[in-house]
């Protein structure tokens, strides 16, 4: 794990496998999951969208 991604391991193991080999499981399944990258104006985008959706629920 970094600030900017995470990363998930699923590792599989089940009866009448060992549990000594557990120690030794390779990975079954890889996901990364990235930060998004925001920028001034992607951050002011954001805030324009929440603001005019906030208004739409008031009226």
């Amino acid at each position: 794990m970094t600030p900017n991604k995470v990363t998930f391991r699923l590792f599989m193991w089940r009866l009448p496998e060992p549990v000594s080999s557990v120690d030794t499981l390779q990975p079954a399944f890889v996901c990364e999951a990235r930060r998004p990258i925001i920028t001034a104006a992607t951050q002011t985008d954001l805030i324009a969208s929440e603001e005019a959706s906030y208004r739409r629920g008031q009226a």
